[in-house]
């Protein structure tokens, strides 16, 4: 049987990218996408949306040179990559727990669906 790890997602930048160092020339990027669902309150009436904020990160060197060069705040973007989750113990002895998106060097889709344009 095989197993499949695969996550797609299409919504808001959330903040301007970060870019890091990560050895041998090479960088990754950072950064959050915010999707969104909503539906109508059966009793009131009233419409509530909820935003889910989902982390990034890009290994791919040409989409981290797109997120570097393009990406910012608010664009729309399509994503796909495999979810990872890390573990690691803080400074201050507390265990930490993050669950990512991860586009890896030949693995992973990046599209830029929609450029914010200023009103």
């Amino acid at each position: 049987m095989k197993h499949v790890n695969e996550v797609t997602l299409i919504g808001h930048v959330g903040k301007d990218i970060n870019i890091n160092e990560i050895g041998k020339g090479e960088k990754c990027a950072n950064f959050s996408v915010a999707t969104s669902n909503g539906w109508k309150d059966k009793e009131t009436g009233e419409w509530i949306n909820f935003t889910e904020w989902h982390k990034v990160v890009v290994f791919n060197q040409v989409l981290v040179t797109l997120c570097e060069s393009t990406l910012k705040t608010g664009m729309l973007v399509y994503i796909r990559g495999e979810l990872k989750t890390r573990e690691w113990k803080r400074k201050d002895g507390n265990d930490t727990k993050v669950t990512e998106i991860v586009l890896k060097n030949f693995k992973g889709e990046l599209g830029i669906l929609e450029k914010m344009t200023k009103a």
